[in-house]
C-alpha cells in the first residue's frame, strides 16, 4: 500500500473510532439518566392528564430567561400536548393525583 491510502486508512479509522466512543458515551448518559429519574422523589406531572412525559417548552429569548422576568417554568406534555405549569409532587403522590384528575374530568 501507498502512503496516501494509509493516510486515508488512518483518518478513517479515528473518525469510527470517534463515532463508537460517543456512541457508548450518549447509550452510558441515557442509561444514567432513566436510573436517576426512577429513583427520583418528586417529579413534574401534567395537570391535565397526569402524565409524566413532560419536556420545558420555553419559547422565550435566552436574555428574558436570564433576567428572570418569568417566574415559573413552561412545560409541554407529549401524552395531550397540555402546555403550561405543572405541578412538581412526589412520586408516591401519583396514583392519587391521577384518580382526582380522573374524578374532577366525571364531574
Amino acid at each position: 500500500m501507498n502512503q496516501l491510502t494509509l493516510e486515508v486508512l488512518s483518518r478513517v479509522l479515528s473518525i469510527v473510532s470517534i463515532v463508537i466512543i460517543m456512541y457508548v458515551f450518549y447509550v452510558v448518559t441515557k442509561k444514567m439518566a432513566i436510573k436517576k429519574a426512577e429513583n427520583a422523589k418528586d417529579a413534574y406531572i401534567c395537570p391535565k392528564c397526569g402524565s409524566l412525559r413532560l419536556s420545558l417548552h420555553d419559547k422565550l429569548p435566552p436574555a428574558i430567561r436570564f433576567i428572570g422576568s418569568v417566574p415559573a417554568q413552561n412545560f409541554e406534555c407529549a401524552d395531550c400536548n397540555y402546555t403550561g405549569l405543572a405541578p412538581k409532587i412526589y412520586t408516591t403522590h401519583i396514583e392519587k393525583f391521577r384518580k382526582e384528575i380522573k374524578k374532577t374530568k366525571r364531574n
